[in-house]
C-alpha cells in the first residue's frame, strides 16, 4: 500500500485530536497566531470525515438509549431553531473572551455555540470508532497527558478568574471548571497508562509527568465538582482492585498530591482553602448553586413536557431569576429536563446506566480487569461532576467517546468469550 495506511491514518488523527483537546480558547499559538482550540476543531472535523467514510459501526459503541438521546437532541433543535425561533439562532448571546490576560464578556453568535455543541457530539462518536484496541486506549492517553502538560507550562495559561474574589487558574479556558474538568481526565488517563502493566519504562515516566500536571491543574482550578468527581472515582479504583494494588494507589497519591502541594502559589493555596472551607461554602452559597436549581424548578411546568431547546435554558427563568445574573441551570441533568422535557432526563440517565452496564462485563463475569475497574470511575466521575456541570463540553465528549470505546471492546470481548465456551461444550 502506498504511503500511510488507514490503520496509521486513524491513529494519528486520534493522537492530534487527543493532544489539542486539554488546549482551551484563550491560549494563541505563537508564530501562527491563532487560537489552539482551532487547532482541536480542525483534526476534529477531519477525525469526522474520515468517520463517516472509512469506519464501521457508526453508532455501535453507545447504548440505544444514548442513541435515542441524540435523535431526540437533532430533531427537537431543528424544530425549536428551524420552525419556531429561527430569529435565535442569529442572535448574539452573551460569552467569555480574553484580552490582556484578563477575562471579560464579549459577543458571540448563538449558531456558532449550535454548531460546537454538535461538533463535539459528532467527535464522541468518530472517537469511540476509531479506537479499535487497548493499544489506541494507551496512545491517547499519552497524548492527551503531553498536550496538557504543554498547556499548562505555556505563558498564556495562566489565565486568572477573580469569579467570588478567589485566585483561580482558568488554563486558557473561558471556565476555571472547564480546566478541572480537563485535569480530572488528565489524571484518569494517566492512571491507565501507570496501571496497564504492558506499558514501556518511558510510557510511565510521560504518564507519571502528566498526573503530576493534571493533579496541579485540577488544584489550581478550584473546580470543587472536579475535585470531588475525581475523588469518588479514585475510590470506585481503590475499591475494586488488590489489596497489593490498592495499597500501591494509595501510596502513589499521596506523594504526588503531597508535591503538587508543596509547589503551588500562595494565592492558590488560599484560594482553594477558602473555596473548601464551611465559611467560604455558605458565603458564596456554593456558587448561588441551590438558588440556580430553585429558580428552575419553580418554573418546572413551562418545559416538563416539551422542554424549551439547547441553549435556551435561560428564556425560563428570564424574568424570575433571584441570582446576581440568569444563570444556565449549573446541572447537566437539571439542563436535560430544561432544554428536552423529562424523555430527555430519561434518556440521559438511563444511557448512563447503559454504559455502566457494559464497562462492568468483566466484574460480573469474576474477571476484573484494571482498564476496565478505571473507566468504571471515570464514568462515575463524570455522572457526579455532572450535578454541577455541564454534558455540553469537550472534556466530556472527549471522555464520552473513549468510555463508549472501552464499553463496546468489553461487549465484543463477552460474545468471543460465549462463543468460545458454545462451542468448546
Amino acid at each position: 500500500m502506498i504511503g500511510i495506511n488507514s490503520i496509521s491514518l486513524r491513529q494519528i488523527l486520534v493522537s492530534c485530536c487527543a493532544f489539542w483537546a486539554p488546549w482551551g480558547p484563550a491560549i494563541t499559538l505563537p508564530f501562527v497566531h491563532a487560537r489552539a482550540s482551532r487547532a482541536f476543531a480542525s483534526f476534529a472535523v477531519l477525525l469526522i470525515v474520515y468517520w463517516c467514510f472509512l469506519l464501521p459501526g457508526k453508532l455501535r459503541s453507545f447504548p440505544k438509549s444514548y442513541n435515542l438521546l441524540v435523535l431526540l437532541i437533532v430533531v427537537h433543535t431543528c424544530v425549536t431553531y428551524g420552525l419556531v425561533y429561527p430569529e435565535e439562532f442569529r442572535s448574539t448571546v452573551d460569552t467569555i473572551g480574553v484580552t490582556d490576560g484578563t477575562l471579560l464578556v464579549v459577543g458571540q453568535e448563538g449558531r456558532t455555540l449550535i454548531a460546537r455543541y454538535f461538533l463535539n457530539l459528532l467527535f464522541a462518536y468518530a472517537l469511540a470508532s476509531a479506537i479499535r484496541t487497548r493499544r489506541d486506549l494507551m496512545l491517547i492517553a499519552l497524548a492527551f497527558g503531553f498536550g496538557f502538560c504543554a498547556m499548562m507550562v505555556s505563558v498564556s495559561s495562566q489565565v486568572i478568574f477573580y469569579g467570588e474574589k478567589f485566585f483561580r487558574y482558568t488554563g486558557g479556558f473561558l471556565n476555571p471548571n472547564e480546566l478541572g474538568q480537563s485535569a480530572m481526565v488528565a489524571m484518569f488517563l494517566s492512571m491507565l497508562v501507570l496501571l496497564t502493566k504492558e506499558a514501556v519504562p518511558m510510557a510511565k515516566v510521560l504518564g507519571t509527568v502528566s498526573l503530576l500536571a493534571g493533579f496541579y491543574g485540577l488544584v489550581s482550578s478550584g473546580s470543587r465538582s472536579a475535585m470531588i468527581g475525581m475523588c469518588i472515582g479514585f475510590t470506585v479504583i481503590l475499591w475494586n482492585s488488590s489489596f497489593k494494588k490498592r495499597l500501591r494507589l494509595i501510596v502513589l497519591g499521596g506523594l504526588l498530591g503531597a508535591c503538587v502541594l508543596l509547589f503551588i502559589s500562595d494565592e492558590t493555596w488560599n484560594s482553594l482553602s477558602a473555596r473548601l472551607s464551611v465559611q467560604g461554602v455558605a458565603e458564596t452559597r456554593v456558587s448561588y448553586r441551590p438558588d440556580i436549581f430553585n429558580d428552575y424548578l419553580t418554573q418546572f411546568p413551562k418545559y416538563a413536557i416539551a422542554g424549551v431547546g439547547l441553549h435556551r435554558a435561560t428564556k425560563v427563568t428570564m424574568d424570575t431569576y433571584t441570582t446576581p445574573i440568569n444563570f444556565e441551570p449549573h446541572n447537566a441533568y437539571l439542563g436535560s429536563l430544561v432544554e428536552f422535557g423529562c424523555l430527555g432526563l430519561v434518556l440521559l440517565i438511563l444511557s448512563l446506566r447503559q454504559f455502566w452496564r457494559g464497562l462492568a462485563i468483566q466484574l460480573r463475569h469474576g474477571l476484573p480487569v484494571m482498564a476496565d475497574t478505571l473507566m468504571l470511575g471515570f464514568l462515575l466521575g463524570w455522572a457526579v461532576l455532572l450535578f454541577a456541570g455541564s454534558s455540553e463540553s469537550r472534556s466530556f465528549c472527549f471522555s464520552l467517546g473513549i468510555i463508549a470505546a472501552c464499553r463496546r471492546m468489553n461487549m465484543q470481548d463477552e460474545h468471543g468469550l460465549a462463543h468460545k465456551t458454545q462451542h468448546s461444550n
